[in-house]
């Protein structure tokens, strides 16, 4: 279940950061809740954000996901999301600075429009 109330439109400055925090919770209450084997944080963030996935592949896509991360064992998965979370940081960090200066120059661009 997610919280659309809350959800943001995906031109949002922090759209990427929500998402990426909503896998990882998403994947957290799964694993301890239910027990369940999941994606780690990032291959479900990828698999959201992945134009490639259509709906003539999304089956084939899951079902290999799910075999991977069926295989994996807890300290397996533990290894790499620490690892993604280390080099997530360094990436949102770098993407929000660009999204950021995107709008700047956007914001630079009207300005010069109105003037």
């Amino acid at each position: 279940m997610i919280d659309v109330s809350q959800s943001v439109e995906y031109d949002h400055p922090n759209a990427l950061e929500f998402l990426r925090k909503d896998c990882v919770n998403v994947n957290g209450y799964f694993r301890r809740r239910l027990g369940v084997a999941t994606m780690t944080a990032k291959e479900l963030f990828e698999f959201i954000t992945d134009l490639s996935v259509t709906e003539e592949n999304i089956d084939d896509y899951l079902m290999s996901a799910m075999k991977t991360a069926a295989q994996r064992s807890t300290d397996e998965l533990s290894r790499i999301e620490a690892d993604e979370e280390v080099n997530d940081l360094r990436c949102f960090s770098s993407d929000h600075l660009l999204l950021l200066l995107h709008h700047i120059a956007v914001h630079s661009i009207e300005c010069n429009l109105l003037l």
